[in-house]
């Protein structure tokens, strides 16, 4: 037989077994799918490209929105850095002589003096060696493919040589009199007078690459960024099979140095979109 008590709990039981059924109560948190983890290999596939995000329609339509009828122009530094030296010649000493004298004089008017203080400065001043800023510029395909996507959004491209070399021309009287000029200034006046931006493009290790955008007006940084420079296009591109004296062997598409460059003018554009 059943006790007391385990009859009294099935009694309970029964009776309170509808209303319990009828209250509400709160549902269950949901779990998060389980994430897979990010694998060496994918992280290896996720830097396989640029890193741009928007497509080349829409960066072109951004940078026509900023600048309008009036796209920039842009000085291009090859594999170059823009020197934080401002002139050619240094001084390490500074000489200053201070002299004075007294004249009097005496005149219908009566007897005047005259106090003049005579104050001389030398410097002496050598030229430095040429700072070094930068190593043998980029293969011509790279320059080629950036310099015609740049264009293509209506850029004007100046050259660091040719844009010196006229701005120099432009202060001969000719007498070539004037002495040797200080190519550190000459630099900054031929950015002044010519471009709105510097674009430095500089290798950054074996397969990367980073740009530096200055407005020549204030030196506010308009864009900064390293990238390998392939495009994202590239991760849908077939292999070729070629035929080998071993059979057909599985060959991966090279990427051209002009695509590197006309992506790396893309992922400039952007950032100067601020996309």
């Amino acid at each position: 037989m059943m006790n007391r008590s385990a009859v009294s709990a099935a009694l309970v039981l029964l009776l309170g077994g509808p209303a319990l059924a009828q209250q509400d109560h709160a549902p269950a948190p949901m779990m998060a799918p389980a994430q897979e983890p990010l694998t060496s290999q994918a992280r290896a596939a996720e830097q396989q490209t640029s890193g741009r995000t928007r497509d080349a329609e829409a960066i072109l339509a951004a940078f026509v929105e900023r600048f309008g009828d009036a796209p920039p122009t842009m000085a291009v530094y090859w594999n170059r850095a823009f020197g934080g030296r401002v002139s050619d010649w240094a001084s390490t000493q500074r000489s200053v002589v201070v002299g004075s004298e007294s004249v009097r004089s005496d005149g219908p008017q009566g007897a005047t003096r005259q106090d003049t203080e005579l104050r001389l400065a030398a410097q002496s001043e050598t030229r430095g060696p040429r700072e070094n800023s930068g190593s043998a510029r980029l293969a011509f395909a790279l320059e080629a493919g950036f310099v015609e996507r740049l264009r293509g959004a209506g850029v004007r491209v100046l050259d660091r040589r040719a844009m010196m070399r006229i701005t120099d021309n432009a202060l001969e009287d000719g007498s070539f009199s004037r002495l040797s000029p200080d190519r550190a200034r000459l630099e900054m006046r031929s950015l002044a007078q010519h471009a709105d931006f510097l674009v430095e493009l500089r290798r950054d290790g074996p397969d990367r690459f980073r740009i530096t955008v200055l407005s020549v007006a204030d030196g506010s940084v308009q864009a900064l960024f390293s990238s390998n420079g392939i495009p994202p296009e590239e991760d849908n591109a077939e292999p070729r099979w070629i035929t080998t004296d071993e059979g057909f062997e599985r060959r991966e598409r090279p990427i051209s140095l002009g695509a590197i460059g006309g992506e790396l003018a893309l992922l400039t554009l952007a950032g100067m979109s601020g996309l």
